[in-house]
């Protein structure tokens, strides 16, 4: 149930704008989808006054998923491009992460070789054999 308030005639305008503010300012309205959600469903943006974008993370991640699906071939060619230019950096970075989720890394290949033990042990053999 929302709550009711009216302003006295006395405040003046900025005091107006203040209480309502503090009044609203757990909710915003999209303005692609025209909802109003919590604020904690918009993301951070300090161009704006209110410090959120002005379009929720739902019609966001909508957008950019089409714009994805739409674009992907050019998207992947700019992204292959820029690790090119920037080869040792990104092969540093790559390290940096490897080594801090050394733990993840390790699980995830050893859960990878449980769901695919036969392929993998085929593959071994076939390199094996190619490179004696």
């Amino acid at each position: 149930m929302k709550k009711v308030f009216t302003i006295p005639k006395w405040m003046t305008d900025y005091h107006k704008k203040f209480i309502l503010k503090e009044e609203t300012k757990c909710f915003k309205t999209c303005s692609k989808c025209g909802e109003t959600k919590l604020i904690s469903g918009f993301p951070a943006d300090r161009r704006n006054l209110d410090s959120y974008s002005g379009i929720c993370k739902t019609c966001r991640n909508k957008y950019y998923r089409a714009r994805y699906a739409r674009d992907k071939d050019k998207i992947k060619a700019l992204n292959q491009k820029y690790r090119e230019d920037h080869k040792e950096s990104y092969q540093e970075y790559t390290r940096k992460y490897r080594a801090d989720n050394r733990e993840y890394f390790k699980d995830r290949g050893r859960k990878h070789y449980l769901k695919n033990r036969e392929a993998v042990i085929e593959k071994s053999k076939k390199y094996y054999q190619e490179h004696k």
